[in-house]
C-alpha cells in the first residue's frame, strides 16, 4: 500500500515547518497523536489519518517506538491503547505500507480483546508494550507522515 501523498518539498523563500501545526516532528517525520473523542475503530482511525494525507504510524526501528512511547499517555482503562498502522493478514502482521513486522514489541500475552489490529498499550516497556485487539474495539491513534523537505534556494 502506498502512503498518502502530499507535497514535501518547501523553499527557503518561503516560510515552512517540517510539520504541520499540532503534529510532532521525530527523524524526520511528523506524527499527530489523535486523543480526543469520540474514539475510532481501527478502520476508521485509518480513514482519519488519511483524510489528513497521513498513515496509520508505522514502526521502522526502537529509536520511534521509544519516542513514541514516551508521547502517550494511560487513559481509561488497562486495555485501551492507540492504533498502531499494523495488522494480521494471512497469519502475518503486516504494516499498513506492505512491510512485514520484523519488530515484534508484543506483550507477553493477550491484555485486551483479541483480534487482528495492533494496539500500543501506554506505560509499558517499550519493546514490550503492543497488544492485539478487534476492530470493534474505540481507541485513540497516531497518524503519521514525512516531513517537509528543505531545499535551499540558490542564488543565480
Amino acid at each position: 500500500m502506498l502512503k498518502a501523498a502530499r507535497l514535501s518539498v518547501c523553499f527557503t523563500l518561503t516560510e515552512c515547518r517540517p510539520c504541520q501545526e499540532g503534529w510532532v516532528e521525530f527523524q524526520k517525520k511528523c506524527y499527530l497523536f489523535i486523543d480526543e473523542q469520540p474514539w475510532k475503530t481501527w478502520k476508521q482511525s485509518d480513514e482519519h489519518c488519511k483524510s489528513k494525507s497521513a498513515d496509520l504510524v508505522t514502526i521502522d526501528h526502537l529509536q520511534e517506538q521509544e519516542f513514541l512511547s514516551k508521547q502517550i499517555k494511560s487513559y481509561y482503562d488497562e486495555y485501551h491503547g492507540f492504533w498502531l498502522g499494523l495488522r494480521e493478514i494471512n497469519n502475518r502482521w503486516v504494516w499498513t505500507d506492505g512491510r512485514n513486522d520484523t519488530l515484534g514489541f508484543w506483550m507477553g500475552s493477550v491484555y485486551g480483546p483479541s483480534g487482528p489490529f495492533a494496539l500500543l498499550i501506554p506505560g509499558k516497556t517499550p519493546t514490550n508494550s503492543w497488544d492485539t485487539s478487534d476492530n470493534g474495539f474505540l481507541n485513540k491513534f497516531i497518524c503519521e507522515q514525512e516531513a517537509l523537505v528543505k531545499l535551499e534556494a540558490r542564488a543565480r
